[in-house]
């Protein structure tokens, strides 16, 4: 480790451990959160690099619906990233924010994750039997894609156990809870090999477009200037953990 990124490191503890100062406060869809926490170390290093004090950033996260409800009720977060465009839209309105504020970050890969085996082709995907776990429809923009996945694949006898959000899904499998579930593909595990998960074809759901909006005109300096650099320099990182981008 460099000295450099030791530094980055403490400020990346710092922001965590203390967010009653920090200068931006992030709320962030579950799928998106390992992906965001390397942005920010990234971004720490960005400025250190520039010659640039680092700053304090708190991070929120939980499904689209729940932050959504929070934001409606007064949370102070300074910047939402969500997991649709729907939310955004629509709080954008609610708030009258402008055009401006509003910007595709990601769009997210809808994956079947298995502890074992998963099924490797559409045709076994359709011919799967078992319990198997998603995010609540309702709440998580990951479940809805996911319930229009299953109403295709015409299963019969299946039994689904919903769960808050994608990251909970994961959760499960990873536990042991349950064999199987759909999930984010950048939830999945540098160790996951490839024979334990299906891609859900892109074309089975609507496109999962996540897209972010400034939520305050608080240290708006800092967070516009955290919005280009999600924009630009943290594209690789936002392919890298399994999503396309808005120019793919």
């Amino acid at each position: 480790m460099t000295i450099r990124q030791a530094i980055a490191g403490l400020f990346i503890l710092c922001m965590y451990s203390a967010p009653s100062f920090s200068q931006i406060h992030i709320a962030v869809a579950s799928n998106f959160k390992p992906t965001l926490e390397l942005l920010i170390s990234d971004y720490m290093q960005f400025r250190i690099d520039n010659g640039l004090a680092p700053i304090k950033i708190t991070v929120s996260s939980g499904s689209t619906g729940t932050l959504f409800a929070q934001i409606s009720h007064g949370a102070p977060f300074d910047l939402l990233m969500a997991a649709d465009s729907a939310s955004v839209d629509r709080l954008q309105q609610q708030l009258n924010l402008p055009e401006k504020n509003a910007f595709v970050y990601a769009i997210g890969a809808l994956v079947f994750h298995c502890q074992e085996n998963a099924p490797h082709n559409l045709h076994m995907l359709t011919e799967w039997q078992g319990s198997y776990g998603q995010a609540n429809e309702k709440l998580a923009p990951y479940g809805r894609a996911t319930t229009e996945v299953v109403n295709q694949l015409n299963w019969v006898g299946n039994s689904v156990i919903t769960a808050t959000n994608v990251a909970q899904v994961s959760h499960f499998i990873a536990t042991g809870a349950i064999d199987c579930g759909f999930t984010a593909k950048s939830l999945l595990s540098p160790e996951t090999e490839t024979r334990q998960y299906f891609d859900i074809p892109s074309d089975m759901h609507q496109p999962i477009v996540q897209k972010a909006l400034v939520l305050t005109p608080n240290h708006v300096e800092y967070v516009d200037e955290f919005k280009q650099y999600v924009v630009n320099q943290g594209l690789e990182i936002i392919r890298k953990s399994g999503y396309l981008t808005a120019h793919e």
